[in-house]
């Protein structure tokens, strides 16, 4: 039996991130509408993809979103910062300085997304996992 969800994960890859400490370069302070312009348009599944920041990160907005948002960062394996210790109310963890990837990975039989902040040798060395039922507009 397949279990199914009606929720298809949809990623959302920008060069600057939109769930971010005041002090990075985002979105938010770079357009009009900022993160609106993408949780407010009713679609169901969104996750954020962003780098060039040098190190690795897991966040999740929950202010003025339709459903908790989630963002993954990260900046390639040649360029890193492991003096970065940004403040951050939306970070989950504290970011990972050394040579990193992130990935996405989605187990359609159990309706969940993990996002992953990956060492160089590409083991997880930051984790953030969430139901796909939870990323979905709430109907009243």
């Amino acid at each position: 039996m397949v279990r199914s969800t009606s929720v298809m994960a949809c990623a959302l890859a920008a060069m600057l991130m939109v769930v971010a400490p005041a002090e990075a370069a985002k979105w938010k302070g770079k357009t009009r509408q900022g993160r609106g312009a993408f949780v407010h348009t009713g679609a169901n599944g969104v996750v954020l993809i962003s780098g060039d920041r040098h190190v690795g990160g897991l966040y999740r907005e929950t202010a003025g979103t339709p459903y908790p948002l989630p963002e993954i960062t990260s900046s390639g394996l040649n360029q890193v910062f492991a003096a970065n210790r940004e403040p951050g109310p939306n970070r989950l963890g504290a970011v990972y300085g050394a040579a990193n990837f992130g990935t996405a990975d989605i187990d359609w039989w159990e309706g969940a997304l993990t996002l992953s902040v990956r060492n160089g040798a590409g083991e997880p060395v930051r984790r953030y996992s969430v139901r796909l039922d939870d990323l979905k507009l709430r109907r009243p």
